[in-house]
């Protein structure tokens, strides 16, 4: 630090990057500080005396007075901010960065906000983008949104689009079009904001939001390309209650790591993985020379701990990564530590050197934990890691440059179609679920308010959506072999196995599923799975996906897919058994096979059940067909049982594992756009005047 010759109250600093500091010497307490310390260094340093500067003070104030003037005024400003955007964009390109691209506002980010709220206002509204992303510089933009409801009691319609400019209208077409099904609350009150301020409500909910984070939407195509694999990876995410700590959503500010089902097509995942559980995780890396890159990180979760994850690098040269996470009360934190349950959104900030341009992103978390009351637990498929877990950059590069046209359309096609079934599910009424109801395809109530609801191709925004819901309590839940292990008893004599093998294959099912490492006589646990390879132990826990039976010893893909014998269909244990449900099977909607799995039930009974569930036509899902309560109902009503089924039906110890009613379902979405498909199942859970959604993956 040395002082100046011709002032030496002004102290000039030499600093490390060559810049010069200073620091005012105070004798002009009329300027800012700013200008008064430019001002005394320019001056000080011409040599110019005290007499001639207060002579020439008037001038100063004037000048700087109109040069302030100038810059204040709004024209000027936009000027100047064109000016850093032409900046912006050249010159990362003239140091050979490649150019920035400037993206437009997305209307996702509504659709999003939308999505983790509990109410919706009907009508018109519209705002600055400024509500939802930091514009520093830029043209300006509004949004636009309408919301309809177009069927009773809570299934809405909302149209979203952003135009450039202050003031613009909302458009004929709208940009993105969503279905929302808000149900009415329990004590008849309704859950939209009707009279209610909107955009002013949205302000205070955004508010904390904000003041966590403010990026710029002016971002790199490699930025997005990294956000779209943060987002697959969300939209898969899985929870079981019964072994929450294989299943944990752990977050920090720099990293997170959860479990999801990845698609085909993802970096690392084939067509044969997909779908495919795995903890996945992405973070920052420091690498040689002191940059960092953002790392993603996945392994299939049976095989987590026991073998190399597939790794590779998203983005180099990260100048900030980080993570925030909205709670269900609405509370946002930078760290989730929360072990027995899931964040609502996750808000995500990337920015890349030497741009230095921050851009955001919120991703949605649309599954819930699943009970331990549906039998869940650890969800894997155990594939052979891959020889060369550490991928090359071109694999990324070759995923990513063959991206699905309307993206993002078919992806909230798909979410829309999962709240069309939440609506059609929640209508319905928890009495007796058969096939003849709307859900199951069948014409349903005459006087139901479904009845003019189209289930196939339904219209929205220029796509369609088809919806095909099938109950999961059809089935008889897997982890149920070992408290009544008759059932996968029964399993293995309709597969036509001996007894020897059909002992090997209960051991080491209800081996798998006990919490112990003690093997039954003919069984395994962990000491024979580490021995194989790969390696892995026993999952000593319940199954919640049918393809971890594939891992437990004896267990072959024809006994678990079925197999067809001389033009007979022999069917296997994903044809009779579910690894989510309420735990008993409801009659109204089995299969003759699923009940031939109760010893008491031989094939002339259960086609005598199935008879008389059809009523007079004797076809499924027709107007005429029959419910049963549950399994005393079916021998009061259903003649030429056997005396044994009959006995069997009528006792307290049926009741343990026949109802008449569904709990859990399973949708499949398939959704069309501009002449592409896609295809999404969800796990949805059935309760009282609402539906949950307990899993949603994309499905090749």
């Amino acid at each position: 630090m040395s002082q100046s010759a011709h002032c030496p109250n002004l102290e000039i600093h030499n600093s490390h990057s060559q810049r010069l500091k200073w620091r005012s010497c105070g004798t002009h307490p009329t300027y800012g500080c700013h200008e008064q310390s430019l001002l005394q260094l320019v001056v000080c340093e011409s040599g110019i005396s005290r007499a001639q500067k207060a002579a020439q003070k008037p001038f100063r104030d004037f000048a700087l007075k109109w040069v302030m003037r100038v810059v204040s005024h709004e024209s000027v400003r936009t000027v100047l901010q064109l000016l850093l955007v032409a900046v912006a964009l050249t010159v990362p390109s003239a140091i050979g960065a490649g150019p920035l691209h400037l993206l437009p506002p997305d209307a996702r980010v509504i659709a999003k906000f939308d999505t983790s709220s509990n109410f919706l206002a009907e009508g018109v509204s519209s705002g600055s983008i400024g509500d939802f992303y930091y514009l520093p510089f830029g043209p300006p933009y509004t949004w636009h949104r309408t919301v309809t409801q177009i069927a009773s009691n809570g299934l809405y319609r909302a149209d979203y689009s952003i135009r450039r400019g202050k003031r613009s209208r909302a458009p004929a077409e709208p940009d993105l079009s969503v279905l929302f099904f808000r149900p009415p609350a329990r004590d008849g009150s309704s859950n939209t904001m009707d009279g209610v301020n909107w955009p002013a409500r949205l302000a205070e909910q955004l508010q904390a939001q904000q003041q966590m984070q403010r990026g710029v939407h002016a971002t790199s195509k490699q930025v997005e390309k990294v956000f779209q694999l943060v987002e697959d990876a969300f939209l898969g995410v899985q929870f079981f209650a019964a072994n929450a700590a294989r299943y944990e959503f752990a977050g920090t500010h720099e990293s997170v790591s959860f479990v999801t089902a990845l698609p085909a097509g993802y970096p690392g995942v084939t067509e044969s993985d997909a779908p495919q559980a795995s903890r996945i995780r992405f973070y920052l890396e420091e690498q040689k020379g002191g940059r960092t890159s953002v790392v993603l990180e996945h392994v299939p979760l049976l095989l987590d701990g026991y073998a190399e994850p597939f790794r590779v690098e998203l983005a180099r040269g990260v100048d900030w990564f980080g993570f925030s996470y909205l709670d269900r009360s609405g509370a946002w934190s930078h760290t989730w530590s929360n072990t027995n349950e899931l964040p609502q959104t996750v808000s995500a900030l990337l920015s890349l050197m030497p741009s230095g341009q921050f851009t955001s992103r919120r991703f949605l978390v649309s599954a819930a934990p699943v009970p331990n009351a549906l039998q869940g637990g650890l969800s894997s498929v155990m594939i052979e890691p891959s020889s060369s877990p550490h991928a090359d950059n071109d694999l990324l590069k070759l995923r990513l440059s063959k991206a699905q046209p309307h993206a993002i359309e078919l992806e909230w096609l798909g979410r829309s179609g999962v709240e069309l079934a939440c609506y059609i599910l929640s209508m319905e009424p928890n009495t007796p679920h058969g096939l003849n109801q709307k859900w199951a395809g069948g014409p349903g109530d005459s006087n139901s308010l479904l009845v003019h609801l189209p289930m196939q191709n339904f219209p929205l925004g220029g796509g369609t959506i088809s919806l095909h819901i099938k109950d999961l309590d059809r089935q008889a839940n897997i982890n149920l072999a070992l408290v009544a292990p008759e059932l996968l008893n029964s399993a293995c004599v309709l597969a036509g196995l001996d007894y020897g093998p059909t002992q090997g294959l209960l051991d080491s099912i209800r081996d798998w599923l006990d919490p112990d490492e003690t093997p039954r006589a003919n069984g395994a646990e962990s000491a024979y799975y580490l021995n194989l390879i790969p390696s892995h132990p026993a999952k000593n826990g319940p199954v919640d996906d049918m393809l971890d039976l594939l891992c437990v010893k004896g267990v072959s893909p024809a006994f678990l897919f079925g197999v067809r014998n001389d033009g007979v269909f022999i069917p296997g244990l994903g044809d009779l058994f579910t690894p989510v449900s309420s735990g008993r099977v409801n009659i109204n909607t089995a299969t003759a096979e699923t009940l031939l799995l109760f010893p008491a039930i031989d094939p002339a009974d259960a086609q005598a059940i199935i008879d008389a569930r059809n009523g007079y036509d004797q076809m499924s899902g027709t107007e005429d067909d029959q419910y049963f309560t549950g399994s005393p109902d079916v021998a009061a009503r259903v003649p030429n049982l056997s005396p044994l089924a009959r006995s069997f039906l009528a006792s307290a110890d049926s009741n343990r594992f026949i109802s008449g009613i569904s709990t859990v379902f399973e949708v499949s979405i398939d959704v069309e756009f501009s002449g592409y498909a896609r295809r999404y199942v969800a796990w949805l859970r059935k309760e009282a005047g609402t539906t949950v959604i307990l899993k949603l993956r994309r499905a090749e």
